[in-house]
């Protein structure tokens, strides 16, 4: 069975979701303060774990495992 993750394209789809996304938050004035002092980099790493997950992806501890194989 395909995981709606995959059906929406996978790692990458999620990855230029996320990216898009915080994009625009950080440039309307209306909302990007709650971004103030935040680490950027780590916030879109776990979105994109987070929906990953939601999608039916891998969880990010065996994202991690896989990773590390050679």
């Amino acid at each position: 069975m395909t995981s709606l993750f995959e059906k929406i394209g996978g790692e990458a789809a999620v990855e230029a979701a996320v990216d898009k996304f915080y994009v625009r938050v950080l440039a309307d004035d209306r909302i990007n303060y709650f971004f103030d002092g935040v680490d950027m980099e780590q916030q879109r790493k776990h979105q994109k774990g987070f929906l990953t997950f939601a999608f039916g992806g891998a969880p990010p501890v065996q994202r991690a495992i896989d990773a590390q194989r050679p």
